[in-house]
């Protein structure tokens, strides 16, 4: 998950480790999933490589009904 906007939410996600996962209200992994960046570059690539990785899968399960492929 991208969150675009450091100064805005990095309270936000300083909370989140500070109060959230040492609570347990919230996963370590799921934590790690969160990105804080202001590059949208950055979305963008990682957008399109994820989208190339699950496309390569779809091919080789056989799905080629997928209007993406």
């Amino acid at each position: 998950m991208f969150v675009v906007g450091t100064d805005f939410y990095k309270p936000l996600l300083i909370f989140i480790n500070n109060i959230l996962l040492k609570e347990g209200t919230m996963s370590k992994d799921d934590f790690d999933i969160i990105r804080l960046t202001d590059n949208l570059e950055i979305v963008a690539d990682e957008v399109k490589i994820s989208l190339q990785d699950q496309l390569q899968i779809l091919n080789r399960c056989g799905s080629t009904k997928n209007r993406l492929l």
